[in-house]
């Protein structure tokens, strides 16, 4: 995927449960937005840009 990992500041593994579920929603965010513009490059025939 274009964005990495170190975009997204990992909760510690101590950290209570909340932290860790903001985490993985914030992982699931970034991937849906960059799949859908991933999409929208690809209807308009441009290449992807990194």
């Amino acid at each position: 995927m274009a964005y990495k990992a170190k975009d997204v500041k990992r909760p510690d593994v101590r950290a209570n449960r909340e932290s860790c579920e903001k985490y993985i929603d914030r992982v699931k965010r970034l991937y849906s937005l960059e799949r859908l513009r991933w999409q929208g490059c690809k209807k308009k025939g441009l290449r992807r840009s990194k």
